[in-house]
């Protein structure tokens, strides 16, 4: 008869064949491999949460080439004018004019759908709905300065920077963005909210948040926060063939 229980050498006899006997992890061993994973997960959470924020810029990069591709069939089709504007003030791009361009539909405010018009980024901010919903009403999470290529929409609220003269431009007429001499450095669309994206570390290793820019010419650039105003101005003031402050030489 086969002997099953514990040897002395260390050995069981199982079915005829010799196993070593079996060995629990100690503790220690336990705390190490914890540890281990610990730093595993502190590495890669941090650089897969930075791959995930790329993923959201380079969408949105996408939507704003093809918005700037739809707004020049836009200007092919209307000699050259820009798109009309709101009958308020805001700066929210409208985006019917680019239907037809796009073929994308509007949005409605209850979903949150992947379109053009939406920047993955503009989830709301605090009680703040995304700009897209903004007042329940669906317009895109794009900036657009219509007071650069379109006419003040009232004279009763001109700007005294961009009317050269009173009854210069009618109101809410659109303007010919081939006027502008430096499409590189004019700004067409950015993100609506400085919120949107968080950024991507910089040399000093640190992740300050950004706005994507669409310029006139098609290419889109990433801009710190703290310059968002000054890149926006140059087109609405300084570039900008109808406003008092043109000076297009202006760094």
């Amino acid at each position: 008869m086969v002997n099953k229980g514990p040897r002395l050498d260390g050995y069981r006899y199982r079915r005829g064949i010799r196993v070593k006997g079996a060995s629990g992890f100690s503790l220690a061993e336990l705390l190490v491999v914890m540890a281990i994973i610990a730093i595993l997960a502190g590495i890669l959470v941090p650089v897969l949460l930075q791959a995930q924020e790329g993923a959201k810029m380079r969408s949105c990069v996408a939507n704003l080439k093809e918005l700037g591709t739809s707004f020049r069939m836009y200007l092919d089709d209307n000699n050259g004018y820009s798109i009309p504007g709101p009958r308020t003030v805001d700066w929210t791009l409208r985006v019917n004019p680019l239907f037809q361009y796009t073929k994308q539909p509007p949005v409605k405010p209850e979903g949150h759908p992947k379109r053009v018009w939406i920047c993955p980024g503009d989830k709301g901010r605090a009680e703040e709905p995304p700009r897209w919903r903004f007042n329940e009403v669906s317009f895109s999470s794009y900036w657009y300065p219509y007071n650069a290529y379109l006419a003040t929409q009232s004279a009763n609220v001109a700007d005294t920077h961009t009317d050269v003269a009173a009854g210069f431009t009618a109101p809410n007429t659109p303007r010919r963005p081939e006027l502008w001499m430096k499409p590189t450095r004019d700004i067409l669309l950015r993100d609506w909210g400085i919120n949107f994206h968080k950024g991507v570390k910089d040399s000093t290793e640190s992740a300050a948040k950004c706005v994507n820019c669409l310029m006139l010419d098609g290419h889109v650039v990433s801009v710190a926060v703290s310059d968002t105003e000054r890149v926006s101005n140059y087109a609405i003031y300084y570039d900008n063939p109808y406003s008092k402050l043109y000076n297009p030489s202006v760094e």
